[in-house]
């Protein structure tokens, strides 16, 4: 923590230093944009959210707070998939190889596609096991399947 709040100071002194700042009761302060964006870079924060979820699975209580949490990530999987997809389809380029690559690395399905499929990778073939693959758990299908799952369990647990 005391490494944070250095590096925050530090990056304060710079936005004091380079005139990023509001006067407020007659001192120059920088502007809040957020601390964390500003003193942890991508890599950085890709490790703590990653420690946050692996915190939240395994001391969290399977109840509604779970179930919303879970609805919550399996939702926005699929809203990043479904977008991945139209942008990569809007390009008009279905036969590149390489851009449908880059998508399933996005996607975090790179590995398991090509563990399905071999390494012939095709417009198509993405596309499907990206909405439709029951087995992958970041497909839409899947989180979908898991959304309805969490939503019935919280609809029944509110009936008893």
């Amino acid at each position: 923590m005391a490494d944070l709040r250095s590096r925050a100071d530090q990056l304060a002194r710079v936005f004091t230093d380079r005139g990023v700042t509001f006067a407020y009761a007659g001192e120059e302060r920088p502007f809040p944009l957020g601390l964390i964006p500003r003193i942890i870079d991508a890599a950085e924060w890709d490790l703590v959210t990653a420690m946050l979820a692996g915190l939240a699975e395994s001391t969290m209580s399977r109840d509604d707070g779970w179930r919303f949490l879970v609805l919550g990530r399996n939702l926005e999987r699929v809203d990043m998939t479904a977008r991945l997809l139209s942008i990569q389809s809007a390009t008009g380029d279905t036969g590149g190889s390489d851009q449908w690559r880059t998508v399933l690395r996005a996607c975090g399905a790179d590995e398991s596609f090509l563990r399905t499929h071999g390494g012939h990778v095709v417009a198509q073939k993405v596309a499907e096991f990206l909405l439709l693959d029951r087995l992958f758990p970041r497909s839409a299908l899947h989180a979908l399947t898991e959304a309805q799952e969490c939503l019935q369990a919280a609809w029944a647990h509110e009936e008893v």
